[in-house]
Protein backbone atom coordinates (compact mmCIF):
# COMPACT_ATOMS: atom_id res chain seq x y z
CA UNK A 1 0.00 0.00 0.00
CA UNK A 2 3.00 2.17 0.02
CA UNK A 3 4.00 1.93 -2.75
CA UNK A 4 0.51 2.68 -4.15
CA UNK A 5 0.04 5.49 -2.17
CA UNK A 6 2.95 7.43 -3.50
CA UNK A 7 2.63 6.52 -7.02
CA UNK A 8 2.60 9.44 -9.54
CA UNK A 9 -0.37 11.14 -10.55
CA UNK A 10 -0.60 12.75 -13.47
CA UNK A 11 -4.27 12.31 -14.55
CA UNK A 12 -4.23 11.25 -18.10
CA UNK A 13 -8.09 10.81 -17.60
CA UNK A 14 -8.57 14.93 -16.71
CA UNK A 15 -9.62 17.33 -18.20
CA UNK A 16 -7.31 19.63 -20.39
CA UNK A 17 -4.38 21.35 -18.94
CA UNK A 18 -4.43 25.16 -19.12
CA UNK A 19 -1.51 27.62 -18.24
CA UNK A 20 -2.06 31.10 -16.36
CA UNK A 21 -3.48 33.11 -19.59
CA UNK A 22 -3.89 30.10 -21.73
CA UNK A 23 -7.59 29.66 -23.62
CA UNK A 24 -7.54 26.22 -22.52
CA UNK A 25 -8.49 27.36 -19.56
CA UNK A 26 -12.12 27.55 -20.87
CA UNK A 27 -12.08 24.20 -20.76
CA UNK A 28 -10.90 23.59 -17.48
CA UNK A 29 -13.56 25.95 -16.48
CA UNK A 30 -16.23 23.75 -18.12
CA UNK A 31 -14.75 20.34 -16.47
CA UNK A 32 -15.08 22.42 -12.99
CA UNK A 33 -18.66 23.36 -13.62
CA UNK A 34 -19.21 19.93 -15.03
CA UNK A 35 -18.13 18.41 -11.73
CA UNK A 36 -20.01 20.69 -9.66
CA UNK A 37 -23.23 20.37 -11.07
CA UNK A 38 -23.13 16.45 -10.64
CA UNK A 39 -21.75 16.74 -6.82
CA UNK A 40 -25.02 19.05 -6.86
CA UNK A 41 -27.41 16.71 -8.24
CA UNK A 42 -26.15 14.51 -6.66
CA UNK A 43 -26.91 16.41 -3.05
CA UNK A 44 -30.65 17.25 -4.77
CA UNK A 45 -31.23 13.81 -4.58
CA UNK A 46 -30.01 13.23 -1.35
CA UNK A 47 -32.20 15.80 0.14
CA UNK A 48 -35.25 15.01 -1.43
CA UNK A 49 -35.08 11.92 1.08
CA UNK A 50 -33.79 13.23 4.15
CA UNK A 51 -34.79 10.15 6.07
CA UNK A 52 -32.37 8.27 4.35
CA UNK A 53 -29.60 10.50 5.25
CA UNK A 54 -27.67 10.28 8.76
CA UNK A 55 -26.84 13.78 10.42
CA UNK A 56 -22.48 12.97 9.74
CA UNK A 57 -23.25 12.10 6.21
CA UNK A 58 -25.03 15.26 5.34
CA UNK A 59 -22.11 17.26 6.97
CA UNK A 60 -19.98 15.10 5.02
CA UNK A 61 -21.88 15.61 1.94
CA UNK A 62 -21.58 20.07 2.70
CA UNK A 63 -17.86 19.50 3.06
CA UNK A 64 -17.61 17.79 -0.06
CA UNK A 65 -19.55 20.47 -2.07
CA UNK A 66 -16.39 22.24 -1.68
CA UNK A 67 -14.91 23.97 -4.60
CA UNK A 68 -10.89 22.83 -3.42
CA UNK A 69 -12.79 19.12 -2.75
CA UNK A 70 -13.63 19.20 -6.46
CA UNK A 71 -10.42 20.19 -8.26
CA UNK A 72 -10.14 17.26 -10.72
CA UNK A 73 -6.74 18.74 -12.28
CA UNK A 74 -3.07 19.24 -11.44
CA UNK A 75 -1.81 22.46 -13.26
CA UNK A 76 0.51 21.34 -16.01
CA UNK A 77 4.24 22.55 -16.30
CA UNK A 78 4.68 21.86 -12.29
CA UNK A 79 8.11 21.80 -12.22
CA UNK A 80 9.52 19.35 -9.34
CA UNK A 81 13.24 19.64 -9.28
CA UNK A 82 14.87 16.18 -9.35
CA UNK A 83 18.69 15.50 -8.18
CA UNK A 84 20.57 17.65 -10.37
CA UNK A 85 23.80 15.80 -9.65
CA UNK A 86 22.41 12.85 -11.90
CA UNK A 87 22.61 14.90 -15.13
CA UNK A 88 26.61 16.50 -14.22
CA UNK A 89 27.81 14.11 -16.82
CA UNK A 90 25.04 14.83 -19.37
CA UNK A 91 25.76 19.08 -19.84
CA UNK A 92 23.30 19.48 -22.48
CA UNK A 93 20.35 18.08 -20.20
CA UNK A 94 21.65 19.71 -17.02
CA UNK A 95 21.51 23.09 -19.01
CA UNK A 96 17.88 22.30 -20.37
CA UNK A 97 16.43 20.60 -16.94
CA UNK A 98 17.92 24.48 -14.79
CA UNK A 99 16.26 26.70 -17.48
CA UNK A 100 13.10 24.91 -17.72
CA UNK A 101 13.35 25.01 -13.76
CA UNK A 102 14.17 28.59 -13.58
CA UNK A 103 11.34 28.91 -16.32
CA UNK A 104 8.96 27.92 -14.41
CA UNK A 105 10.15 29.81 -10.89
CA UNK A 106 9.72 32.99 -12.87
CA UNK A 107 6.57 32.18 -14.52
CA UNK A 108 4.89 31.19 -10.95
CA UNK A 109 6.46 34.22 -9.45
CA UNK A 110 4.71 36.84 -11.99
CA UNK A 111 1.45 34.67 -11.75
CA UNK A 112 1.56 35.06 -7.92
CA UNK A 113 2.56 39.03 -8.37
CA UNK A 114 -0.42 39.49 -10.71
CA UNK A 115 -2.94 38.19 -8.55
CA UNK A 116 -1.29 40.28 -5.74
CA UNK A 117 -1.76 43.49 -7.84
CA UNK A 118 -5.58 42.33 -8.12
CA UNK A 119 -6.64 42.18 -4.52
CA UNK A 120 -5.03 45.57 -4.10
CA UNK A 121 -8.01 47.72 -2.55
CA UNK A 122 -6.26 50.78 -4.11
CA UNK A 123 -3.37 52.06 -5.67
CA UNK A 124 -2.17 53.05 -2.42
CA UNK A 125 -3.04 50.05 -0.14
CA UNK A 126 -1.42 46.80 0.72
CA UNK A 127 -2.78 43.50 -1.03
CA UNK A 128 -5.40 41.54 0.39
CA UNK A 129 -3.91 38.37 -0.97
CA UNK A 130 -1.52 36.32 1.09
CA UNK A 131 0.35 33.18 0.24
CA UNK A 132 1.59 32.67 3.92
CA UNK A 133 4.42 30.50 2.61
CA UNK A 134 5.05 29.45 6.14
CA UNK A 135 2.07 27.39 7.19
CA UNK A 136 1.93 25.32 4.20
CA UNK A 137 5.02 23.30 5.08
CA UNK A 138 3.82 22.43 8.90
CA UNK A 139 -0.08 22.69 7.72
CA UNK A 140 0.85 19.44 5.04
CA UNK A 141 3.21 18.04 7.07
CA UNK A 142 0.29 16.91 9.28
CA UNK A 143 -2.04 16.54 6.64
CA UNK A 144 0.27 13.98 5.46
CA UNK A 145 0.59 12.34 8.87
CA UNK A 146 -3.40 12.44 8.69
CA UNK A 147 -3.50 10.90 5.54
CA UNK A 148 -1.29 7.70 5.69
CA UNK A 149 -2.61 6.90 9.46
CA UNK A 150 -6.10 7.22 8.12
CA UNK A 151 -5.75 4.84 5.10
CA UNK A 152 -3.63 2.46 6.85
CA UNK A 153 -6.58 1.64 9.19
CA UNK A 154 -9.28 2.52 6.57
CA UNK A 155 -10.59 5.67 8.11
CA UNK A 156 -12.61 7.05 5.13
CA UNK A 157 -14.56 10.31 7.45
CA UNK A 158 -10.44 11.12 7.83
CA UNK A 159 -9.48 11.03 4.32
CA UNK A 160 -12.64 12.58 2.99
CA UNK A 161 -11.91 15.75 5.05
CA UNK A 162 -8.16 16.01 3.55
CA UNK A 163 -8.54 14.62 0.35
CA UNK A 164 -9.94 16.43 -3.17
CA UNK A 165 -12.82 14.01 -4.34
CA UNK A 166 -10.71 12.11 -7.07
CA UNK A 167 -7.98 11.07 -5.09
CA UNK A 168 -10.34 10.12 -1.81
CA UNK A 169 -12.10 7.80 -4.33
CA UNK A 170 -8.88 6.19 -5.56
CA UNK A 171 -7.60 5.47 -2.01
CA UNK A 172 -11.20 4.38 -0.85
CA UNK A 173 -11.40 1.63 -3.71
CA UNK A 174 -7.69 0.60 -2.50
CA UNK A 175 -8.91 -0.08 0.96
CA UNK A 176 -12.50 -1.33 -0.38
CA UNK A 177 -9.71 -3.59 -2.16
CA UNK A 178 -7.98 -5.32 0.67
CA UNK A 179 -8.29 -8.97 1.29
CA UNK A 180 -11.34 -10.13 4.04
CA UNK A 181 -9.36 -9.72 7.39
CA UNK A 182 -5.88 -8.13 6.33
CA UNK A 183 -4.58 -5.62 8.55
CA UNK A 184 -2.42 -2.54 8.09
CA UNK A 185 -0.44 -0.95 10.74
CA UNK A 186 1.77 2.55 9.66
CA UNK A 187 4.19 3.87 11.69
CA UNK A 188 6.26 7.30 11.19
CA UNK A 189 9.58 6.39 12.01
CA UNK A 190 11.63 9.63 11.77
CA UNK A 191 11.40 12.90 9.49
CA UNK A 192 14.73 13.74 7.47
CA UNK A 193 14.30 17.33 7.75
CA UNK A 194 11.57 20.22 7.34
CA UNK A 195 9.33 19.92 4.47
CA UNK A 196 10.20 22.20 1.35
CA UNK A 197 7.55 24.27 -1.14
CA UNK A 198 9.37 23.15 -4.59
CA UNK A 199 6.26 24.49 -6.60
CA UNK A 200 4.09 27.27 -5.76
CA UNK A 201 1.39 27.86 -8.30
CA UNK A 202 -1.37 29.76 -9.11
CA UNK A 203 -3.76 30.43 -11.77
CA UNK A 204 -7.46 32.22 -12.72
CA UNK A 205 -10.47 30.26 -14.58
CA UNK A 206 -12.22 33.05 -16.50
CA UNK A 207 -15.98 33.10 -16.69
CA UNK A 208 -19.22 34.80 -15.16
CA UNK A 209 -17.40 34.35 -11.81
CA UNK A 210 -13.56 33.73 -12.04
CA UNK A 211 -11.98 31.36 -9.79
CA UNK A 212 -8.46 31.38 -8.74
CA UNK A 213 -7.04 27.92 -7.54
CA UNK A 214 -3.45 27.25 -5.97
CA UNK A 215 -1.48 24.81 -5.80
CA UNK A 216 1.36 24.17 -4.07
CA UNK A 217 4.29 21.06 -4.02
CA UNK A 218 5.11 20.08 -0.64
CA UNK A 219 8.66 17.41 -0.45
CA UNK A 220 8.93 15.68 2.90
CA UNK A 221 11.51 13.24 3.47
CA UNK A 222 10.59 10.43 6.37
CA UNK A 223 11.29 6.88 7.25
CA UNK A 224 8.30 4.60 7.60
CA UNK A 225 7.25 1.41 8.72
CA UNK A 226 4.05 -0.57 7.12
CA UNK A 227 2.97 -3.96 9.13
CA UNK A 228 0.76 -6.15 7.19
CA UNK A 229 -0.97 -8.85 9.20
CA UNK A 230 -4.00 -11.19 8.88
CA UNK A 231 -6.73 -11.70 11.42
CA UNK A 232 -6.86 -14.70 13.10
CA UNK A 233 -10.54 -14.61 13.90
CA UNK A 234 -11.28 -13.74 9.95
CA UNK A 235 -8.72 -16.54 9.09
CA UNK A 236 -10.26 -19.40 11.41
CA UNK A 237 -13.77 -18.59 10.20
CA UNK A 238 -13.12 -18.63 6.76
CA UNK A 239 -11.12 -21.79 6.78
CA UNK A 240 -14.65 -23.21 9.40
CA UNK A 241 -16.83 -22.12 6.65
CA UNK A 242 -14.95 -24.39 3.68
CA UNK A 243 -15.18 -27.12 5.78
CA UNK A 244 -19.36 -26.75 6.63
CA UNK A 245 -19.97 -26.27 3.11
CA UNK A 246 -19.47 -29.91 2.79
CA UNK A 247 -22.70 -31.66 1.58
CA UNK A 248 -23.38 -35.12 2.79
CA UNK A 249 -21.92 -37.84 5.71
CA UNK A 250 -19.25 -39.12 2.65
CA UNK A 251 -17.64 -35.94 1.22
CA UNK A 252 -17.21 -34.97 5.08
CA UNK A 253 -15.46 -38.43 5.61
CA UNK A 254 -13.49 -37.56 2.10
CA UNK A 255 -12.18 -34.58 3.18
CA UNK A 256 -11.57 -34.87 6.84
CA UNK A 257 -7.64 -34.97 6.20
CA UNK A 258 -8.38 -31.76 4.11
CA UNK A 259 -10.03 -30.33 6.56
CA UNK A 260 -7.96 -30.70 9.54
CA UNK A 261 -5.30 -29.70 7.55
CA UNK A 262 -6.98 -26.40 6.59
CA UNK A 263 -7.61 -25.85 10.19
CA UNK A 264 -4.33 -26.06 11.21
CA UNK A 265 -2.88 -23.79 8.81
CA UNK A 266 -5.66 -21.58 10.10
CA UNK A 267 -4.73 -21.45 13.81
CA UNK A 268 -1.03 -20.73 12.96
CA UNK A 269 -1.88 -17.45 10.64
CA UNK A 270 1.04 -16.36 8.64
CA UNK A 271 3.72 -13.82 10.38
CA UNK A 272 3.22 -10.19 9.93
CA UNK A 273 4.89 -9.07 6.77
CA UNK A 274 6.93 -5.64 7.44
CA UNK A 275 8.32 -2.33 5.15
CA UNK A 276 10.56 -0.28 6.61
CA UNK A 277 12.29 2.25 4.34
CA UNK A 278 13.30 5.97 3.29
CA UNK A 279 10.68 7.62 1.80
CA UNK A 280 10.77 10.90 -0.50
CA UNK A 281 7.21 12.33 -0.98
CA UNK A 282 6.30 15.25 -3.13
CA UNK A 283 2.77 16.03 -2.11
CA UNK A 284 0.12 18.15 -4.33
CA UNK A 285 -1.38 20.67 -2.13
CA UNK A 286 -4.73 22.18 -3.95
CA UNK A 287 -6.87 25.33 -2.56
CA UNK A 288 -9.53 27.99 -4.08
CA UNK A 289 -9.50 31.98 -2.79
CA UNK A 290 -12.39 34.10 -1.77
CA UNK A 291 -12.80 36.32 -4.25
CA UNK A 292 -14.44 38.99 -1.74
CA UNK A 293 -11.40 38.77 1.16
CA UNK A 294 -8.75 36.78 -1.16
CA UNK A 295 -8.15 34.37 1.35
CA UNK A 296 -6.86 30.91 0.78
CA UNK A 297 -9.79 28.37 1.37
CA UNK A 298 -10.09 24.82 2.31
CA UNK A 299 -6.71 22.85 1.29
CA UNK A 300 -6.68 19.65 0.64
CA UNK A 301 -4.40 17.00 -0.89
CA UNK A 302 -4.78 16.21 -4.66
CA UNK A 303 -1.69 13.26 -4.90
CA UNK A 304 1.87 12.84 -5.74
CA UNK A 305 4.17 13.86 -7.77
CA UNK A 306 7.77 12.18 -9.12
CA UNK A 307 10.46 14.45 -9.95
CA UNK A 308 10.30 16.09 -12.85
CA UNK A 309 12.35 14.93 -15.90
CA UNK A 310 13.57 15.71 -18.87
CA UNK A 311 10.74 13.39 -20.99
CA UNK A 312 8.06 14.45 -18.91
CA UNK A 313 8.38 17.59 -18.58
CA UNK A 314 8.62 17.68 -22.81
CA UNK A 315 5.45 15.70 -22.90
CA UNK A 316 3.67 18.41 -21.16
CA UNK A 317 5.02 21.32 -22.61
CA UNK A 318 4.29 19.82 -26.04
CA UNK A 319 0.91 18.89 -24.76
CA UNK A 320 0.40 23.12 -23.69
CA UNK A 321 2.11 24.12 -26.37
CA UNK A 322 -0.27 22.29 -29.14
CA UNK A 323 -3.80 21.95 -26.93
CA UNK A 324 -5.23 25.02 -28.48
CA UNK A 325 -4.39 24.75 -32.03
CA UNK A 326 -7.44 23.61 -34.23
CA UNK A 327 -9.21 22.33 -30.92
CA UNK A 328 -6.46 19.06 -32.08
CA UNK A 329 -4.56 18.39 -29.20
CA UNK A 330 -0.72 16.70 -30.72
CA UNK A 331 1.81 14.81 -28.69
CA UNK A 332 4.74 13.17 -30.07
CA UNK A 333 3.10 13.58 -33.56
CA UNK A 334 -0.23 12.26 -32.47
CA UNK A 335 -3.25 13.92 -32.94
CA UNK A 336 -6.01 13.69 -29.75
CA UNK A 337 -9.47 15.21 -31.14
Amino acid sequence: MAGVLRQPLLRSRASMPFSFLSSQSQAASMTVRQTIQKRQAHGKRARSNPGSMSPSLSMAQMKDERPSALINFRIPETFVPPNMGQYVSQPGTFAKMFWWGLKARFSDYFAELSVRLQSKPSLFKGAMFKPNRKAIGPMTKNMHYQMLEATAAGDLRTLRRLLTMTHYDEIAALVARRPRGQRCQWELLSYKGRPTIVSNKIVMIPGAMPTYIRQVVVTIRSRQRFTWSMDEAAATGGASGGGASGGGANRRRANASASASAQAAAATPAPPRVVEKDVKENIVMVATLNRSTWQTLDWRIFGFMTDTTPESWQLEHDLVASSSKDGVTRVGGVEHR
